[in-house]
């Protein structure tokens, strides 16, 4: 339904003289989004690039920065990672420019995602530590705190730092149960699991 009437509005806009080319990015960069949901990444990445255009158009810094943010996480999602780290870096460069540190930490948290997927875990480590800064800063709970928790978690388990990767894990823990973010705590014990398997318990690993 929302799709529909999106379209619906794009299709208003587009007819609209003059065409309001910021108002034509934020519905492209809705639809956009829409089909990240849906995990439809071609048609999130052909919207995505379409926002790009028209908020080029006008110079939305902005919103450029979020098309680019959408199709560096996209392109990670397609597994193409040097075109995701195209866009992130694009994304990161234009938040800068417009001071939104929220959207600065998250984008380094989808950073470290990219860089530990390719298994450059001291680089992946530098930018969640960046990104939980960021988040501690602002004192932000939710948008993502859990997860950059249970990364850095993951890091210190691939590095062999058992104690502080548990520490992590705990923490994300109380994080996912106290704002009921389930794939948090799904992750979470995932990641504890993978921990009592390295340290010789398969039983508790199992649970």
């Amino acid at each position: 339904k929302a799709i529909v009437l999106a379209n619906q509005a794009l299709e208003r806009c587009r007819k609209l003289d003059p065409r309001p080319r910021q108002i034509e990015a934020r519905i492209l960069g809705h639809l956009a989004n829409m089909f990240v949901v849906a995990q439809s990444w071609a048609l999130a990445i052909s919207h995505y690039e379409a926002a790009v255009e028209a908020a080029s158009a006008v110079k939305d810094l902005l919103q450029l920065a979020k098309m680019h943010h959408g199709l560096g996480v996209a392109y990670q999602r397609l597994r193409r990672p040097a075109a995701s780290r195209q866009h992130l870096d694009k994304a990161l460069a234009l938040y800068s420019i417009e001071a939104d540190l929220s959207a600065v930490y998250r984008l380094e948290n989808d950073l470290g995602n990219l860089l530990l997927q390719e298994g450059q875990v001291d680089s992946a480590e530098r930018h969640f530590l960046n990104a939980l800064a960021g988040a501690e800063e602002l004192r932000v709970n939710r948008r993502g705190r859990g997860f950059i928790l249970a990364n850095l978690g993951e890091v210190n388990l691939r590095k062999g730092r058992l104690d502080e990767a548990r520490r992590y894990l705990n923490h994300a823990l109380e994080v996912g149960e106290v704002l009921g973010e389930r794939i948090v705590l799904a992750e979470v014990e995932v990641l504890f699991g993978r921990l009592e398997e390295r340290l010789g318990n398969p039983q508790t690993a199992d649970r």
